[in-house]
């Protein structure tokens, strides 16, 4: 699976679908996955010196680094607690700090890659925030929401806001439309000459491409 972080609705369905695809076609033998690589060096670096020359260009008021949203029930399932531990999940600061309690959480993990991006690009804590978007139904989602947190910049009257989405090694219906066009144009939209810079994901890019074939051959 190509998505870096963990989560059981993301990267466990697709293993999941794979054995069930190789059961169909009567495949009998064993499968190795890789591994969630959302603190490995290579995707950090990747990441960080992709978005970099555009920073240093554009020089935004601010930086999202959004990721894809789940409900807040998939990361409680991950918690790992000691006996008569209770959980801290969806409690405030429950991920700042990643730890064995919350090593499979997917918020925790996803606030992991941000500060490891951040500290690479020289950024201080006050210069990003870690977002999530595309959250749907009535369960509590993990939060600050994407959406609501650009209308918070625009009330604080941020004009250039730079979004990067490293949920996603490469882009797809979420971070083309949902991000690229449709938060761009709302934040973009009304009094005021706002602009939302949306940095297109890993893809193809050399970096990128590099450490995956490293990483696939070990």
């Amino acid at each position: 699976p190509l998505f870096p972080q963990y989560a059981m609705a993301t990267f466990e369905s697709a293993t999941e679908k794979v054995k069930d695809v190789a059961k169909a076609i009567g495949f009998e033998g064993e499968f190795d996955y890789t591994q969630a690589y959302y603190n490995e060096d290579g995707f950090i670096e990747a990441e960080a010196e992709k978005v970099r020359p555009r920073l240093e260009k554009e020089k935004p008021d601010h930086i999202v680094m959004t990721f894809h949203g789940l409900p807040v029930r998939h990361c409680r399932k991950t918690e790992i607690l000691e006996k008569g531990e209770t959980s801290r999940c969806g409690k405030s600061g429950c991920c700042d700090v990643l730890e064995r309690r919350n090593m499979n959480c997917y918020r925790a993990q996803c606030v992991e890659t941000g500060r490891l991006i951040a500290s690479k690009l020289g950024l201080g804590t006050e210069d990003y925030t870690v977002t999530f978007q595309s959250r749907f139904g009535k369960d509590p989602w993990i939060e600050p929401y994407t959406d609501k947190y650009l209308d918070h910049l625009k009330e604080l009257g941020k004009k250039k806001v730079m979004v990067i989405s490293p949920s996603f090694a490469t882009d797809c219906l979420e971070t083309l439309e949902e991000v690229g066009i449709g938060l761009k144009e709302d934040f973009e939209e009304g009094a005021g000459e706002r602009s939302l810079i949306v940095e297109p994901c890993l893809n193809d890019d050399d970096r990128f491409c590099s450490y995956l074939a490293k990483r696939l051959s070990y």
